[in-house]
């Protein structure tokens, strides 16, 4: 994953709590073995290893 392609921004509390509220609703009753990434690719982010310069 190319640094330059990440959102470049930390998720804020709102996104993650609407996705928890959702996945409770009973509209996420069809809903299984997915994951749902609401870190923004922060997570990728702090994974994300400079290639050696040329």
């Amino acid at each position: 994953m190319k640094a330059d392609t990440m959102l470049k921004q930390m998720p804020r509390m709102v996104d993650i709590a609407n996705t928890a509220t959702f996945l409770a609703s009973e509209l996420a009753g069809k809903i299984t073995g997915v994951t749902i990434d609401v870190t923004s690719a922060t997570t990728a982010a702090l994974n994300y290893r400079v290639p050696p310069a040329d």
